[in-house]
């Protein structure tokens, strides 16, 4: 298994003709690598009691509300991913962006709609980056078994796990 360094590249943008390239060495992260972990879901995950109900890629969800000012009180919140997740969309090493609804959720569920002979039924899916979960809680709807994955842990917990729990009750089974 290759090992990065710290002069290895973490993340990179390359874009076909663009001449920026913007890259993030492990040497730039503001925190330590962790091993993955499994989040246990918990039914009185926060945020339950805050929702809007959205419509996205054409498919009406309810999604949890965050309250930026009260991260820094939830428990196990890191206080530096609070501080990050209230004033920028993402802070390399710390704060990836999971609390925001980005636009290509949307896209990404209009796109699996329009596939008309897609299946998701007995699928497996992988949700990388999930934040809310939107596509991979369509996926949920539809049939699949959907493991969800986000840099921050703080996401799944506050955002993801309620989603998942406020918009598949009643048609999916939910297990670790």
């Amino acid at each position: 298994m290759e090992k990065f360094t710290t002069d290895s590249p973490a993340f990179r943008f390359n874009f076909i003709g663009s001449e920026k390239s913007d890259e993030i060495s492990m040497s730039q992260a503001q925190r330590p690598i962790r091993d993955a972990e499994e989040i246990p879901f918990s039914p009185s995950a926060t945020g339950l009691d805050r929702q809007d109900e959205v419509t996205v890629g054409g498919v009406p969800f309810k999604k949890v509300r965050i309250d930026h000012s009260a991260l820094n009180k939830a428990e196990g919140v890191d206080e530096e991913f609070a501080s990050a997740a209230k004033g920028s969309d993402l802070v390399p090493g710390v704060y990836e962006g999971g609390l925001k609804l980005w636009e290509c959720a949307g896209d990404l569920i209009s796109a699996l709609r329009e596939e008309s002979d897609l299946s998701f039924r007995n699928k497996l899916v992988i949700e990388l980056g999930c934040g809310h979960g939107l596509p991979g809680i369509f996926a949920l709807q539809q049939g699949a078994a959907v493991h969800f994955q986000d840099y921050n842990h703080e996401a799944i917990r506050l955002v993801n796990a309620p989603n998942i729990r406020l918009n598949c009750t009643d048609t999916v089974s939910l297990s670790r």
